[in-house]
């Protein structure tokens, strides 16, 4: 790596570290209820701890779902456990730990272009593909967030990198490994991690052909046997160890998946392009610019992989929601293709250096306007933390009908101040009427945004936070006069 280029790559993941740690010093975490997953971690670290290796195992099949997540949340729990110690509290020391899993998010730009570099690209175009995906929003914006989505893709571009470097049995079943990973830590991930499994199995038939008469064969069982080995290492032992237990792990995951109904299947189309348009702005256009400059190329047999990858992916994703019926898609469904996406762009881009100076002054202004506006987010669990020292006569009440109120006896009743929307806004069924009085702040809810709403809420839900005042806002019922 140049001197230059050696500058520029580490520049590019020292300003995304950055922006990703100012976005958790902001707060959000633990607004999504998909966040307390992570707790999942610190509990199997303080069974392991106790000694108590049967209550430990268990949790992987109590909790089937998402379970690499709590394997790979335990990293930043023992630091917290370590924290502990000293003095810090878990509860007090969860930026921490998002501060460490948003490495994985980071890393994944490293690994972008370490796979560039291992297929042929040159330097220039794969710090390129490297740099559109740090610009990509929807890339850095859940890193205020205790959410698997980063680890998943992590290991599904290790696999790609493993796959494509020398290959033994043992770098084989690594590949494979890895491959399952992405379905363990994140399950809605299921076709990335088909597909990786997919892709694998054809690089490496591939890649027998090109092997001697004499070595193709054997070459291609160990390879096959390796990644086939890694692939269903996990899944068997924890059938195997479930029925030890008295666990269904199929049967686990089977209930989980019957627990998903938010969204709407018909939607599966649509929704993620009009996710990605709200989070990505002209970004989304210069992909597409990109992209199509490539298809005008005559020869672009080095990224058909890529392209495959997408086009097979969102067909899936498709076919499962608006097909069958049985995945929804939600906004975030869309992050297993970006790296594929920002690979395919910085391929066509590279080949216009006339113009690409100006594309990435568009870019770079584009990824500003968006990353002020997410870090200027206010969350409403964070609001009411920072306010309830300061109003001793406070309750909470929603501005909708559907969701309950889950908080503390104290912030029920009767009170001088009250906090409205202080919760997630799901399910939505209606509005609901608010008390009357002085308003003394008011801030944008969440679910205000695109960017929120096309991860769960069907047309309805969303037309009736669209048509009413949703904000977070505390309001004085007796205002002095």
């Amino acid at each position: 790596m140049k001197i230059k280029v050696r500058k520029v790559y580490w520049g590019i993941l020292l300003a995304s570290i950055a922006l990703r740690w100012i976005l958790i010093a902001q707060g959000g975490l633990f607004f999504n209820p998909d966040e307390y997953r992570y707790n999942r971690a610190i509990l199997l670290l303080h069974h392991l701890k106790s000694g108590e290796l049967t209550e430990a195992g268990s949790l992987f099949f109590k909790y089937a779902d998402h379970s690499g997540f709590m394997l790979v949340g335990a990293l930043p729990a023992a630091v917290q456990g370590i924290l502990d110690t000293m003095g810090n509290p878990p509860e007090e020391t969860m930026p921490v730990a998002a501060m460490l899993l948003s490495l994985f998010s980071v890393a994944n730009l490293a690994l972008v272009y370490a796979i560039a570099r291992r297929t042929g690209r040159s330097q220039k175009e794969s710090l390129l593909a490297m740099f559109l995906m740090a610009c990509a929003c929807t890339m850095y914006r859940y890193s205020r967030h205790l959410l698997p989505y980063d680890i998943s893709i992590f290991f599904a571009l290790a696999s790609i990198l493993l796959l494509h470097g020398r290959r033994t049995f043992s770098r084989m079943g690594a590949c494979g490994l890895c491959g399952f990973m992405v379905f363990m830590t994140y399950n809605a991930f299921w076709t990335l991690a088909a597909l990786m499994m997919l892709y694998a199995v054809i690089e490496v038939f591939n890649a027998c052909r090109k092997e001697s008469a004499g070595l193709e064969w054997r070459a291609c069982t160990c390879w096959v046997s390796g990644l086939l080995f890694g692939f269903f290492l996990l899944p068997l032992l924890q059938m195997i160890m479930g029925q030890l237990m008295g666990y269904s792990y199929l049967q686990s995951l089977t209930n989980f998946s019957e627990t998903i109904t938010q969204g709407t299947w018909g939607e599966g189309w649509w929704i993620g392009w009009a996710y990605l348009w709200h989070s990505e702005g002209i970004n989304l256009c210069v992909w597409g610019l990109g992209i199509a400059w490539l298809l005008a190329q005559k020869n672009k047999r080095s990224t058909i992989h890529w392209m495959a990858l997408v086009l097979v992916m969102f067909t899936l994703l498709v076919v499962g929601s608006v097909g069958i019926q049985k995945f929804v898609v939600y906004g975030r469904s869309m992050r297993q293709m970006i790296p594929f996406v920002c690979l395919l762009a910085a391929a066509g881009l590279i080949r216009h250096p006339r113009l690409l100076p100006a594309i990435l002054m568009v870019v770079v202004l584009q990824t500003a306007w968006s990353f002020v506006s997410v870090a200027r987010q206010h969350f409403p669990g964070d609001v009411l933390a920072k306010i309830q020292s300061d109003y001793e006569d406070l309750s909470v009440g929603l501005a909708v009908t559907g969701p309950e109120l889950h908080v503390d006896d104290t912030l029920l009743g009767p009170s001088r101040y009250v906090l409205i929307n202080h919760r997630v806004l799901t399910p939505v069924t209606g509005t609901n009427a608010v008390p009357d009085g002085t308003v003394i702040f008011s801030h944008s809810h969440p679910f205000q945004s695109k960017l929120y709403q096309y991860n769960g809420l069907n047309a309805d839900e969303r037309r009736i936070i669209d048509s009413s005042d949703q904000s977070i806002r505390l309001i004085d019922t007796r205002p002095s006069s």
